[in-house]
């Protein structure tokens, strides 16, 4: 009898913490928006979105991510000179890329890591959310010119619903916005432009 006594209270103390935690959890103002944003932020981290668009820095012999200019993009100030195409031709070098992997070279031109910071004048803080999700779907660069180059894993990305592409714009604009204006990516061939333009 005294088991099944110490049982009960055991459970009625789980069941009343379980209440509390529920109400808790629902008081909370914005708990979806929360959620929705913690998601982002994971989905971010396994598409590589922080590690492509984040500028980096060289500590005690490692490469770490900036984090003062998390998402900037390409640094504005480290101005590349362009590479000779047969580099990057069959049976040699397949792709270039910076130390800090926010710039690439290869057979579609040189292409670099944009600011997805809510910056308003450099970064996508202007951007809706309509536009965002159609960039990431169709593959087409937020300025309409030109399709999105390698490296960036846009078909892959495409694959996510609309609620996950929400969730991944969410958690972007709660990140700090850095002024990083990246330079105009530079596509080799024609067939890189949209048609029409």
């Amino acid at each position: 009898m005294r088991g099944k006594t110490y049982l009960y209270i055991i459970m009625s103390y789980v069941f009343i913490l379980f209440i509390i935690g529920i109400s808790d959890l629902f008081a909370s103002r914005d708990v979806n928006k929360e959620i929705k944003i913690k998601f982002g932020e994971l989905l971010a981290e396994e598409y590589g979105c922080v590690n492509c668009h984040s500028p980096k820095i060289v500590t005690n012999g490692q490469i770490l991510i900036d984090e003062e200019k998390i998402f900037s993009g390409h640094p504005q100030n480290n101005i590349l000179p362009d590479f000779p195409p047969e580099l990057v031709s069959p049976g040699k070098w397949k792709g270039l890329y910076t130390a800090d992997m926010t710039a690439w070279g290869g057979p579609w031109g040189i292409s670099y890591a944009s600011n997805i910071t809510p910056d308003k004048k450099t970064g996508i803080g202007e951007l809706s959310l309509e536009s965002f999700i159609s960039v990431l779907s169709l593959g087409i660069h937020s300025s309409l010119t030109r399709k999105i180059m390698p490296p960036m894993p846009w078909n892959e990305i495409s694959r996510l619903n609309e609620q996950e592409l929400e969730a991944i714009y969410q958690y972007l604009n709660t990140v700090k916005p850095v002024r990083n204006k990246v330079p105009e990516s530079k596509p080799l061939y024609d067939n890189e432009q949209l048609v029409g333009k």
